[in-house]
């Protein structure tokens, strides 16, 4: 009988790291993750809205792209459905970002 291999059809990298969001009144200290732009379709999940990650995100040059909760949407930018594609700072780094809940497609 023929032994079953194991098969990976996807593989993501994340590091968990500590963020401080700047330049919107008050500083806020984050909880977020690097990732690879493989991330999330790795787990099966999908932006709720703007767009997920893409491979030309995790090329060497590429500008850094942020993606956001629900929560933080909500606290910060007060639900508003024009900030898909602002800018916002994290630390000393300029991101842009795409607001994003994780949800099973």
């Amino acid at each position: 009988m023929a032994e079953r291999q194991p098969h990976v059809s996807s593989v993501a990298i994340s590091r968990a790291y500590a963020f401080s969001l700047t330049g919107m009144g008050e500083a806020e200290r984050l909880q977020g993750d690097w990732v690879s732009a493989s991330c999330f379709q790795t787990l099966g999940v999908k932006p709720v809205a703007g767009r997920d990650f893409t491979m030309e995100d995790d090329q060497f040059g590429a500008g850094p792209v942020a993606l956001i909760s629900a929560g933080l949407w909500k606290r910060k930018f007060g639900a508003a459905q024009g900030v898909v594609g602002r800018s916002i700072t994290l630390g000393r780094q300029r991101l842009h970002y795409r607001r994003r809940d994780a949800r099973k497609p």
